[in-house]
């Protein structure tokens, strides 16, 4: 059963833990992590849930693409890597 993290302008968090799975709705445009501040907040309680080998399903219908180097530090904002 799907429980709800956080559900902002910018995006929707979602976790399974029965399946092992998160669940991610980015919507509409950011050009800057500034403008998401709890971003971090929220996918370290998503991780928090989550056991190793998990499984990630990102909708991404609605986000508008930012500049390449903001999303660059968007997606270097958030990582994996404590689950190593």
């Amino acid at each position: 059963m799907k429980k709800e993290i956080a559900n902002n302008k910018y995006y929707e968090a979602y976790v399974d833990e029965a399946l092992n799975r998160s669940y991610w709705v980015f919507k509409g445009k950011c050009d800057s992590i500034a403008n998401i501040p709890n971003l971090k907040r929220d996918h370290k309680t998503v991780m928090s849930h989550l056991k190793p080998g998990f499984t990630v399903l990102n909708d991404l219908k609605t986000f508008e693409v930012p500049a390449p180097r903001s999303l660059s530090y968007l997606l270097s904002s958030v990582s994996y890597t404590h689950l190593r």
